[in-house]
């Protein structure tokens, strides 16, 4: 196997009060450097594994997808609703969510505050207009409420694998942690008053056979 060494990196995942550790590792008579942050399929991600840092950069590049959008905007002078709606979609959501279904299920106020001037944009709103209204007429939700679907639907994906499926038994080992993701699908449901669904593994919503 060829590995390129100058562009493999560790990261040491553990919490903030767990010191670095200070092992070092060789391979193919290189030592590997150890990294604070990785970008894993488009996706930052630090040593911490805090995804308040990872909303961060999202929110960034969602204020990048944003000008884009505002190029388009005032290039075509007029724009229906629809033609806006599709932009939004199509251009916009998918940067504000990405990878959501992992890190989503915490309030970014950045990511918000990008999703607001969006709309406020199209609707030619005042900036103490308030939000509800907004999202109303625009037939928008919140973002966290977007992230916790997408959450939810990948946790139905999950168990819905027979239980020798490499993704199934992660989910069965990390369940037995409090402070996991499977804590936070919990979390959801329960303010749903659904936390029997997640103690039953979904059923009866899914079938394991």
């Amino acid at each position: 196997m060829t590995v390129n060494t100058s562009k493999t990196k560790l990261m040491h995942c553990r919490t903030a009060s767990t010191p670095k550790t200070l092992v070092t590792c060789v391979f193919q008579n290189r030592k590997l450097l150890f990294v604070n942050s990785y970008r894993y399929i488009g996706l930052n991600l630090n040593e911490y594994m805090n995804f308040s840092h990872t909303a961060s950069i999202l929110a960034a590049a969602s204020s990048r997808a944003l000008g884009v959008l505002t190029n388009k905007y005032y290039k075509m002078n007029v724009i229906r609703f629809e033609t806006y709606k599709k932009l939004f979609d199509t251009c916009a959501l998918p940067v504000l969510n990405y990878g959501s279904e992992m890190w989503g299920h915490k309030h970014c106020q950045k990511l918000e505050t990008v999703l607001h001037r969006l709309i406020k944009q199209f609707l030619e709103t005042t900036k103490t207009t308030p939000l509800s209204m907004i999202l109303d007429d625009f037939g928008e939700y919140l973002l966290k409420i977007q992230r916790q679907l997408k959450i939810i639907k990948y946790w139905l994906h999950i168990i819905s694998f027979l239980d020798s499926i490499l993704l199934r038994v992660v989910y069965v080992v990390i369940k037995r942690n409090n402070r996991s993701w499977c804590h936070d699908v919990r979390e959801i449901l329960t303010q749903c008053d659904m936390e029997d669904v997640y103690l039953a593994d979904g059923h009866p919503y899914t079938d394991h056979t």
